[in-house]
């Protein structure tokens, strides 16, 4: 029952491999119309490969070797790609990646910290400080776009209507 299971997942990655090798840069720009013959072209080269004796059948030796290779293969490109993401976090080169390299390569959202962006925004009579008029105004529109009966009350289900566009 594994190989059973196996054979297929084996054959699949076979397929996959030399498919999107084939259709990376189409696939960018959307999928391409493809031709049955051509489908059964690519399948048929498959086949040929895994057919290493070419009796035109494929044995459980054949298939066996076919997914040894594969998986192989796929180990070899996943602890490639584990490699170049643990390299890219461990900065220092050091073997390790500590929580401040984890959290530089993660990214964290760039949020200013010299008042600037949040002065420009607000300070709509750019006298450079922000009144509370100034600073309540858009805020004040948010609450108006819930605020659907225009009552001056956001109820529980103004809110949840806003919330969810519903």
């Amino acid at each position: 029952m594994k190989s059973f299971l196996i054979a297929p997942l084996a054959l699949s990655a076979l397929i996959a491999g030399p498919l999107s090798a084939q259709t990376a840069a189409p696939a960018a720009a959307g999928l391409q119309p493809i031709t049955r013959v051509n489908f059964a072209k690519h399948f048929d080269e498959i086949f040929g490969r895994i057919d290493t004796n070419k009796d035109g059948a494929l044995s459980i030796a054949e298939i066996a070797a076919a997914e040894v290779k594969d998986k192989a293969t796929i180990e070899a490109q996943v602890t490639a790609r584990y490699k170049a993401e643990f390299d890219k976090f461990d900065t220092n080169k050091d073997g390790q990646i500590s929580f401040s390299e984890y959290v530089t390569g993660r990214g964290l959202p760039n949020i200013p910290t010299d008042g600037k962006a949040m002065l420009s925004e607000l300070d709509t009579n750019k006298d450079g400080k922000v009144s509370l008029q100034e600073y309540l105004a858009p805020q004040l529109v948010k609450f108006n776009r819930v605020d659907a009966n225009k009552d001056g009350v956001a109820s529980a289900e103004e809110q949840r209507k806003a919330a969810t566009g519903r």
